[in-house]
């Protein structure tokens, strides 16, 4: 699983996500962390938040990758 650490690296488009200006401040500035494993993406909450750190899913909420990802099982 990698984890995204601001300034540990360089930014890379193949590894963002889009996210409006409201959620992306309130993980910029709680503590949430996002992670990833290969084209999965979890939230992990801050210990205030939940003290076990329950890894929380982000499904894809895309169109187009949902026909893309049915295309290819289809194959």
């Amino acid at each position: 699983m990698q984890v995204h650490l601001s300034g540990s690296r360089r930014t890379d488009i193949a590894d963002g996500i889009l996210l409006c200006r409201f959620h992306h401040m309130l993980v910029h500035n709680n503590g949430w962390q996002i992670l990833r494993d290969g084209a999965e993406y979890w939230l992990k909450p801050p210990v205030s938040e939940d003290p076990l750190q329950i890894l929380r899913p982000m499904p894809s909420k895309s169109p187009a990758l949902a026909e893309l990802l049915t295309s290819r099982l289809v194959v």
